[in-house]
């Protein structure tokens, strides 16, 4: 990320990085690959195309500048920036027989940048987050708050008052209403957490909720894997969009069964937590 040495992050790697058949080791420049018969084969990188994939990697999904590149691999250093640059994107991509026309691990941002394309196995959870914005590490923190808070009035709920074993049961995932707008991240995470507490301590109904807690380990791609994994009925998400120039959260119910949208709307700061809350409750209510 802009201002954070390349170094610190590379300090911070246990060991290898995988992704696809390849194994990448960043304190060696290793780039191992394992074909389907069981076969290894080994491409050491020189050290700048080393810390070049490594500072790709560590900016998945995100764009890297060319002037990020120059201040993470070239510190301080005068060099033909331009031709160094294309050098080491042509070491990485035959490296990893990738194909700039038609890229599948690097793709060219012209005259702005490159972004890898392919979402890394990270086998550090200080890399997973490293590898982030500080602006979502300040959105995590809350959501742990959140979670705990939702953890413990949860326990607190099953112990006393027992939901009747004769009706229906509901299972909901709540995901955590991420949004890259930190001014947005306290009111979208208590939408969050406003559902996971009236949904779970609503009387006559017998919910089961899984929170951001646990939601949050499958994003961004892998909510078929949470649907499955938790036998969910219905996915309320808060999804950040942008509408005539007003930045907010549109709050989607999601029927699991086969993916439909049930329930939609757009909320905004103006709206209060309670207010999305009740609305959003009642949406899925009506289902």
């Amino acid at each position: 990320m802009p201002g954070r040495s390349l170094s610190v992050y590379l300090n911070q790697v246990d060991n290898d990085i995988r992704f696809n058949q390849y194994t990448f080791m960043p304190d060696s420049g290793d780039l191992i690959h394992l074909d389907p018969e069981g076969n290894k084969t080994i491409d050491r990188l020189a050290p700048q195309p080393s810390r070049l994939l490594a500072l790709l990697i560590q900016r998945y999904p995100e764009m890297v500048s060319h002037d990020e590149i120059k201040q993470e691999v070239w510190p301080e250093v005068e060099v033909d920036f331009e031709r160094s640059l294309h050098f080491c994107i042509r070491q990485i991509r035959a490296a990893l027989q990738d194909n700039a026309n038609d890229p599948v691990y690097i793709q060219t941002i012209p005259r702005r940048g490159y972004r890898w394309l392919v979402q890394p196995d990270l086998q550090s959870e200080r890399l997973k987050s490293s590898g982030k914005r500080r602006t979502r590490l300040t959105m995590y923190l809350i959501l742990l708050v959140v979670a705990c808070m939702a953890f413990f009035w949860f326990r607190y709920h099953q112990e006393t008052k027992p939901a009747p074993s004769t009706l229906p049961v509901l299972r909901i995932a709540v995901l955590p209403f991420q949004t890259p707008d930190s001014s947005l991240t306290v009111w979208s995470s208590s939408i969050a957490l406003g559902l996971v507490e009236i949904l779970t301590n609503q009387v006559g109904t017998n919910h089961q909720v899984i929170g951001p807690t646990t939601t949050i380990s499958y994003l961004p791609d892998h909510l078929p894997e949470l649907i499955k994994d938790y036998d969910i009925d219905f996915v309320i998400n808060g999804r950040f969009i942008t509408r005539n120039e007003t930045s907010g959260v549109l709050a989607e119910v999601i029927r699991a069964t086969d993916g439909a949208h049930v329930w939609v709307r757009f909320y905004t700061p103006e709206t209060t937590v309670d207010t999305a809350v009740a609305q959003i409750r009642s949406g899925l209510l009506k289902q």
